[in-house]
């Protein structure tokens, strides 16, 4: 029987239900989502990768957030200078380290992205025949270089994704380690 009071029990198996779910979510997007995405039509593929854009911009951030803030109180409550605190401290780094690694490594293809998005809702809504990269309206032939070059963001922000994954395993590993 454990002899942690309920509270911090109850924190322990918050952070780590959140971490484990952030984790399985972001995994889930390179190799469930990805693949769908690229199966559909590039206008549509777009609008799609928005939608889960702004769905897991919405959710991820601020539970990565929560979690991390979790994982600091838990270390506060381990013992200064333990292993247990240093572990519980690594994962909260971890878990919140996925903000800046998405605004330092993935703004670009973010940004990429959603212009192509809005690209595609003007072809969709007739106002536009395509848009190159560099801007300006293109004639026939313009938008399959932008299909090809939207499949390759899509795969790209895919294989980016498995960074913040990696860092979301071993942070949600470290608090595991540290909670048993």
């Amino acid at each position: 029987m454990s002899t942690k009071p309920p509270t911090l029990r109850l924190a322990e198996s918050a952070a780590l239900f959140l971490s484990g779910s952030l984790t399985g979510l972001s995994f889930a997007s390179t190799i469930l989502l990805v693949p769908r995405l690229l199966e559909s039509p590039v206008p549509l593929m777009l609008t799609q990768w928005t939608n889960a854009y702004i769905w897991g911009k919405t959710y991820m951030g601020p539970t990565a957030l929560a979690t991390s803030s979790i994982y600091l109180y838990l270390a506060s409550r381990a013992g200064k200078g333990t292993s247990r605190a240093n572990a519980y401290i690594a994962a909260a780094v971890l878990m919140v380290g996925i903000v800046p690694y998405t605004l330092g490594v993935m703004f670009r293809t973010n940004q990429k992205l959603q212009g192509r998005a809005r690209v595609a809702e003007r072809v969709g809504r007739g106002e536009v025949v395509a848009e190159r990269e560099r801007g300006g309206i293109e004639e026939e032939g313009a938008w399959e270089v932008k299909v090809e070059g939207s499949r390759y963001l899509v795969d790209h922000w895919g294989i980016l994704n498995l960074g913040r994954t990696a860092m979301l395993t071993a942070g949600a590993a470290l608090g595991l380690y540290a909670t048993l």
